[in-house]
């Protein structure tokens, strides 16, 4: 029974992981038509970065003592939104999927306990 929930949580985590890199992907490819339709529409691109949503959010600018961590977070900062967006979502996809396989593997290694110990 137990493996048979690990199997149904890992499998269950796998489409999780397969949707959440599909909907970043879907949120990218809007906030880059977006940008084409008012390209089109009135001649000039608009920039959207990751500071432009913090600033419409109402976020402060993050500050940090160390310079190199401080050139880090500028970098991120200054990102296109879409390209931050889309990685946002395959890293978020990837652990997740990292968590289905470890379930996966539970399961496998319970199975394999239970047959050996049926067979003793």
């Amino acid at each position: 029974m137990a493996s048979l929930w690990g199997l149904i949580m890992s499998e269950s985590l796998y489409l999780l992981s397969f949707w959440t890199a599909a909907v970043g992907l879907i949120m990218s490819a809007c906030t880059v038509g977006w940008q084409l339709l008012q390209r089109l529409q009135f001649g000039i691109w608009i920039p959207i970065t990751v500071l432009d949503v913090m600033h419409e959010l109402e976020f402060d600018y993050p500050r940090f003592k160390w310079i190199g961590v401080q050139k880090i977070a500028d970098y991120l900062i200054a990102a296109p939104l879409s390209i931050a967006i889309l990685l946002l979502a395959v890293a978020l996809a990837l652990l997740i999927s990292a968590f289905a396989s470890e379930q996966k593997e539970e399961g496998r290694m319970a199975s394999i306990v239970r047959e050996r110990k049926t067979r003793k």
